[in-house]
């Protein structure tokens, strides 16, 4: 079963590795250099303070599997709203990681006065924005270098239920 974990340092070698990765990327426009020397600064404004109401960082990790599968954050952007950003490792999508992290972010951001999430993907990166319009998000602004998208925190933690053995391939096995 997935959850949400506040990462101890040395396990931002997984977010660096995503963010390097120029498949699971695809969404943005390349990739972003993340090195060791980054770490403690990174540490220091996501967690040091750490204000859900303001901003969030988790790693994803599945507990069956025994292993990191993406990550998520937000960060407040106005009064009710906050830019979203949900990155599953490439080869471990469609595993339904992706709308249990965006039901649950949604649900801990409502809880700290968010209503909106938005989101801003390469425009030509099918794979998400099917993901986000099949899950409640709508265009607001479109152009050749970025697709903005927008759902409420409510519709969005209300989302699709899937039940454990849906998750994972790990998790399935051991179901059965």
């Amino acid at each position: 079963m997935p959850e949400l974990i506040l990462p101890e340092t040395y396990e931002l070698e997984y977010h660096a590795k995503l963010l390097g990765d120029a498949r699971t990327m695809a969404f943005r426009p390349g990739t972003v250099d993340f090195p060791e020397e980054q770490y403690d600064r990174f540490c220091e404004y996501w967690f040091a303070e750490e204000n859900p109401a303001e901003r969030m960082f988790r790693l994803i990790y599945c507990e069956g599997c025994g292993y990191f599968v993406g990550e998520v954050s937000y960060e407040r952007v106005a009064e009710d709203s906050a830019e979203l950003t949900l990155i599953i490792q490439k080869d471990l999508r469609e595993s339904g990681y992706g709308g249990w992290t965006l039901k649950e972010i949604a649900r801990i951001a409502q809880e700290n006065g968010i209503r909106t999430l938005r989101v801003t993907v390469n425009p030509e990166t099918n794979e998400s924005l099917e993901f986000l319009l099949k899950r409640g998000f709508s265009k607001i602004e479109k152009d050749a270098e970025k697709a903005v998208l927008c759902a409420s925190c409510d519709k969005l933690a209300k989302g699709e239920k899937r039940a454990l053995e849906e998750i994972c391939c790990c998790c399935r096995k051991k179901a059965e």
